[in-house]
């Protein structure tokens, strides 16, 4: 009786023993670029006038014409701050807008058209990849695919046959995450303003340092797969 209770213990760990032996394991990989859907721009208007000559109203309406141009929609800029604070006859005024792009493409040569029309700063709050998870989802199973092939050639070569999948583990994968938090415009906006001055600007010469890039970033996946040999 205390055999037949030692056997139905361990007979699961000797089985699994004997698949080991008879098993392959391998690694695949995958990668996939994705970029950007949105990019969130903020755009800071600040004034430090008299009370009745305060000119920010007049920046305002210039900001607007110039996303117009651009035809982005109204309902993609909204104020997300607005300030105000007197220092005896004048009043310092600080607003700031959010405008979402759903072209970020268009940002570098966009951020230089809204420094003409008096913002104070421009800078890049955050950008949205709206598909990450499902492109996740899909480079793991590309993963997983190469991993099948990659041992189906080694087994053949060997004059095996691969059998049933053991076990699979998914490891280094990165999740994305906006590196745009703090990314100011200031340095290309007086490389701009120094063009201005001598009369050298052109729309080709749309940037300077500090350049958004609308770059691609890699979605990657590797995992660790056990085969069965028949």
């Amino acid at each position: 009786m205390n055999k037949l209770i030692l056997w139905c213990i361990f007979a699961p760990y000797i089985a699994f023993a004997q698949y080991e032996d008879r098993s392959i394991t391998v690694y695949g990989n995958a990668e996939q670029d994705l970029a950007p859907d949105e990019v969130l721009m903020r755009v800071t208007f600040t004034e430090y006038e008299k009370i009745k000559n305060s000119e920010i109203e007049q920046k305002e309406n210039q900001f607007k014409l110039m996303l117009t141009k651009w035809k982005i929609p109204q309902e993609h800029v909204e104020v997300v701050e607005f300030n105000s604070y007197k220092y005896g006859n004048k009043v310092r005024i600080v607003k700031v807008y959010q405008v979402k792009l759903t072209d970020p493409k268009i940002a570098n040569t966009l951020i230089i058209d809204l420094y003409t029309t008096g913002a104070k700063a421009v800078h890049i709050a955050d950008v949205k990849y709206n598909n990450r998870d499902s492109i996740q989802l899909e480079v793991t199973r590309l993963a997983i695919e190469n991993a099948r092939k990659k041992a189906a050639m080694m087994v053949t070569s060997q004059g095996d046959q691969l059998g049933n999948t053991l076990s699979i583990k998914e490891f280094g994968a990165e999740r994305l995450e906006s590196e745009y938090d703090s990314y100011t415009y200031a340095s290309t906006f007086e490389y701009r303003a120094r063009l201005n001055a001598t009369g050298a600007v052109s729309r080709a010469v749309s940037s300077g340092p500090d350049e958004f890039a609308v770059e691609k970033v890699k979605i990657n996946s590797k995992v660790r797969v056990t085969y069965q040999l028949e």
